[in-house]
């Protein structure tokens, strides 16, 4: 939606109307149209980033930290633009739902997302460390990103090398995406739903007798690879403890971690946001069900540190830590967890 908002204001831009209002507008000496230009990017940008998440303010700070230049009559316009956009979405969804129109598109969507966490002040030793760890985990994919980068610039200048390149990537992870529910691990289900057995409020596909002897089972490493990704991240922030076993968790977060650094950059449409949610969610996850396991948190804290370490991750990654907090406390409705992400 980032890039999708900012091809539409390039368009918006660059159209014959646009630009005679622009040159009609100069004469006044207030506009000038590369500057505007730049300046629709960075709002359209932000509209992308709100149409996403559900969220305003964090749209106009990530725009606002992206850009190299920034001033205050842009940071009204973009934040007019970023209301409208948040009450159409909100108007279009409230249709939606009254019509009984959205019943599939609810599912996997981060849209209606929203989470009720705790606020255990009592464990922010534990928020500290995981804060260190995904942070320091973001730099390094930053680092390793960079060094792939460098080496693709040997063949970047041949298209055949770069669609060959796109090619070897598609065939390798299809792949390993597809031998690596082998590996997983047969959980008993909790409901007699073949597509949703597991219990609870969050809803996420659980391919029940996937690889499993047993059909009353669910493979967690399937749910894992084969879940569209609104899907993984809703699971990720909101199953009980025990939904995915810690090998499952680590050996998907290793190989994710690889490919998203290894594909990004390549010859072909990818972003990092969402990917750095779900690996930042499967650390915080794992470090949480550890420290269950250590019986130094309660179980109902694993949600809130798998949300926190997305945003650890996200800060390690991006350096733009007050855009990223204000985003996931936006997603998420969770107002009382902005401490913690910041």
């Amino acid at each position: 939606m980032l890039h999708a908002g900012s091809i539409l204001a390039v368009i918006l831009g660059t159209n014959k109307w646009m630009q005679q209002q622009m040159e009609i507008a100069s004469h006044w000496g207030v506009y000038t149209y590369n500057k505007e230009l730049r300046d629709l990017v960075a709002v359209g940008a932000a509209c992308g980033v709100t149409t996403a998440f559900k969220a305003p303010v964090g749209g106009v700070l990530f725009s606002m930290e992206m850009s190299t230049r920034w001033s205050k009559e842009l940071t009204w316009r973009a934040f007019l633009a970023c209301s409208i956009t948040v009450m159409v979405v909100r108007l279009l969804n409230l249709m939606c739902v009254q019509h009984n129109m959205c019943t599939k598109l609810q599912w996997g969507s981060l849209i209606w997302f929203q989470m009720t966490l705790p606020t255990p002040y009592q464990q922010v030793w534990a928020v500290v460390i995981l804060a260190g760890i995904t942070g320091f985990l973001g730099s390094l994919y930053t680092s390793f990103n960079t060094w792939v980068c460098l080496v693709r610039k040997k063949w970047a200048k041949f298209m055949w090398a770069k669609i060959a390149e796109v090619c070897a990537i598609s065939i390798f992870t299809s792949m390993c995406w597809y031998i690596m529910p082998l590996a997983g691990t047969c959980k008993p289900c909790d409901t007699k739903d073949v597509d949703h057995c597991i219990a609870g409020n969050v809803k996420f596909l659980t391919f029940a007798g996937f690889d499993c002897k047993d059909t009353n089972h669910y493979n967690d490493m399937a749910v894992l690879v084969f879940n569209p990704q609104g899907f993984l991240i809703q699971a990720l922030f909101q199953a009980d403890v025990g939904t995915f076993s810690f090998g499952s968790m680590a050996l998907y977060a290793f190989m994710y971690w690889m490919l998203a650094a290894i594909t990004y950059g390549a010859f072909i449409p990818s972003g990092l946001f969402t990917p750095s949610l779900i690996f930042g969610g499967l650390i915080g996850r794992m470090f949480a069900e550890l420290m269950v396991a250590m019986h130094l948190i309660k179980d109902a804290n694993v949600g809130m540190f798998a949300l926190l370490g997305a945003a650890g991750f996200l800060g390690g990654l991006m350096r733009m830590s007050a855009a990223m907090a204000l985003i996931l406390m936006e997603m998420t409705q969770a107002p009382a967890q902005l401490p913690f992400l910041m």
